[in-house]
C-alpha cells in the first residue's frame, strides 16, 4: 500500500493486534457483567474501607442509601444490603451519601452524666453532635463532633485517648486540637456552633499539634 513491504507488515500488525485487544475487552466485558465481578469487587472494598466486614453496619445503610441505589428496594438504615449494587459509584454521590449516613448515626451517650473520668464519647445535642471528653478531674471538655475536612462525624477512640475521622483519617486529640490530616482546622468549639462562626487556619507547631490551647 505504501510501497514498503515492511510499513504495510507493521501496519498490519497494529490492526491485528488491536482487533485481537477489543475482543479480548468485550469478552472480559461480557463476562464482568455476566458474573457481577465489578458490583463484588466495589461492595469488598467499600467493606473494607468502612471497617465492615460483615456488609450489615455501615456498608449497608450507605447501599440503601438513595443517592448510592436509587433503583434498588432498599431501606433507609436497613442492615441489609439491596439485591441490585451498582457496579460504579460517582465521587460526589458517594462522599454525600457517607456524609448523610454518618450523621445519621446516633450519639454513643444519651447524656453526658454517663461519661467517666478520662473518657470520651460522641453525643447529640438537639441537631447537632458534640465530641465530649471528661478529664481525669472531671472536667467537662466540649466541641463540635462534625470534622472541618468534609463534615463527617468524628468518633472516640478509647485506646489512643482521640476523637477520629471514620471518612479520610483524621485525627484530633481529646481537647479535639487536630493531630493528623486532611484535616487542617481543630474541631469547632460550641460557642462558635451557637455564633454561626468558623475558625481560621490554625497555627501549628512542629509537633503538628495546634499552639491554641484556649477553651
Amino acid at each position: 500500500m505504501f510501497n514498503s513491504s515492511i510499513l504495510d507488515v507493521v501496519i498490519g500488525l497494529v490492526f491485528c493486534y488491536a482487533s485481537v485487544a477489543l475482543f479480548v475487552s468485550a469478552i472480559n466485558e461480557a463476562i464482568a457483567s455476566a458474573l457481577k465481578l465489578r458490583h463484588k469487587t466495589l461492595f469488598t472494598g467499600i467493606k473494607e474501607m468502612l471497617n465492615d466486614p460483615q456488609g450489615a453496619g455501615l456498608a449497608a445503610k450507605l447501599y440503601n442509601h438513595a443517592l448510592i441505589s436509587p433503583l434498588a428496594a432498599g431501606r433507609p438504615g436497613s442492615p441489609r444490603v439491596p439485591d441490585v449494587r451498582p457496579a460504579y459509584i460517582p465521587s460526589q454521590a458517594f462522599a454525600r451519601a457517607l456524609i448523610d449516613v454518618v450523621q445519621g448515626v446516633p450519639g454513643d451517650i444519651a447524656s453526658v452524666k454517663e461519661l467517666a473520668p478520662d473518657t470520651g464519647a460522641v453525643i447529640r445535642s438537639g441537631i447537632s453532635k458534640l465530641a465530649v471528653y471528661r478529664d481525669a478531674r472531671g472536667n467537662l471538655h466540649q466541641r463540635s463532633a462534625v470534622c472541618p475536612h468534609l463534615g463527617a462525624i468524628v468518633r472516640w477512640n478509647q485506646a489512643d485517648r482521640t476523637f477520629d475521622c471514620p471518612c479520610y483519617g483524621s485525627r484530633f486529640d481529646c481537647y479535639g486540637r487536630v493531630i493528623n490530616g486532611p484535616a487542617s482546622r481543630d474541631l469547632a468549639r460550641v460557642w462558635e456552633l451557637e455564633a454561626g462562626l468558623r475558625r481560621p487556619e490554625p497555627m501549628f507547631s512542629g509537633t503538628g499539634l495546634t499552639t491554641d490551647t484556649s477553651w
